[in-house]
């Protein structure tokens, strides 16, 4: 009787061990790793802060949308590739003025640059349960951007000027509502290879930081473990 009651303990031991790793493995899986690959659909707003050759950088608006694709993954950490587009302005002000334009210039005190990008990337998502965060890097072309003084007069003619390209670094934070519905935060810094995105030239180049907020769909993953 003694070595039966000791082996149903050790029995007992054992199952609730195993049940208690297999749940702990099931935790430790978050809501982007997953058995199969999947889209994220993104639509998000929030505000700019342009670092400019203006003394006080001025808070303004962008928005973007775009999607991602996630690789299939197990681990702690999933991979994907990411195509965004946006619109945005971009605001300073200097209180002695600065001269902007080329050829014919003149001083203005406040300028505003509309911009409109696409942008490609890699994203590495982490974490468990609800709450997953993200780190993503890449490339912007800015395909045209305005510059304009403070009564909203194009600084260059004509008023739109080429694109090109910057790069970019993001941090950001998914809150799950459902399997497929998430609430995301993020900040970017992106830095530009110009230096007249104000209309202002100098050894300096224009960089700017956003910060967005928005809702993602997380669709066809039907092999997802959760």
């Amino acid at each position: 009787f003694r070595k039966f009651v000791a082996l149903t303990i050790v029995a007992l031991t054992s199952l609730t061990s195993e049940g208690l790793t297999q749940d702990k493995v099931f935790q430790m899986r978050s809501k982007y790793n997953s058995l199969g690959s999947f889209f994220v659909f993104t639509a998000e707003g929030g505000g700019t802060l342009a670092l400019s050759d203006f003394q006080t950088p001025g808070i303004s608006y962008i928005g973007r949308g775009g999607v991602e694709y996630f690789f299939p993954s197990t681990g702690i950490a999933v991979f994907g590739l990411r195509v965004l587009g946006g619109y945005g302005v971009l605001t300073g002000r200097h209180e002695d003025g600065r001269s902007v334009g080329s050829g014919t210039t003149r001083i203005i005190n406040k300028f505003k640059t509309t911009f409109s990008y696409v942008e490609g990337g890699i994203v590495v998502a982490f974490g468990m349960n609800n709450i997953i965060p993200y780190l993503a890097s890449g490339g912007n072309y800015i395909i045209a951007y305005s510059p304009k003084d403070q009564d909203f007069v194009g600084i260059y003619s004509p008023v739109n000027r080429g694109g090109f390209l910057s790069v970019f670094g993001e941090f950001g934070l998914r809150f799950f509502f459902t399997n497929t519905i998430s609430f995301n935060i993020s900040g970017k810094y992106t830095l530009g290879i110009v230096d007249d995105i104000d209309g202002f030239e100098s050894n300096k180049k224009d960089s700017f930081i956003t910060a967005a907020a928005g809702f993602s769909l997380h669709l066809f993953h039907g092999l997802r473990i959760k």
